[in-house]
């Protein structure tokens, strides 16, 4: 929202600039995220399901997208992703406020949202 930026085709402009965020909000939108996750779940219930956590495919896209072209039993292509991170720097770096919130969701099922590595 800060740049209007959603998608980074070209990767030529990475986002560099330092926000602060608001724990009340933060809250809303893990639990808002968390019940969407829920609903996908029990919406999917009674077909085969594969998980993408979005931390491993950015750690292992091509091992991911070959778990995945195996789970729909398609002939493995190696794909290339068409978008780029918006930022490439720690949370620490870019979230102004970033020990402040670690400390507060530690011990909540978001705490591991603020673990650096």
């Amino acid at each position: 929202m800060l740049t209007d930026q959603w998608v980074d085709t070209s990767g030529s402009r990475p986002i560099t600039e330092r926000i602060e965020l608001d724990y009340d909000e933060l809250i809303k939108d893990f639990i808002q995220t968390r019940q969407w996750e829920t609903q996908a779940v029990e919406a999917f219930h009674d077909h085969s399901m594969i998980e993408v956590i979005y931390e491993e495919l950015a750690r292992d896209y091509v091992g991911i997208m070959r778990s995945v072209q195996s789970f729909l039993g398609v002939d493995e292509e190696i794909v290339q992703p068409e978008t780029h991170k918006q930022s490439s720097r720690p949370l620490a770096y870019s979230i102004i406020n970033f020990n402040e919130l670690r400390k507060k969701f530690l011990g909540t099922p978001w705490e591991t949202f603020f673990e650096e590595g």
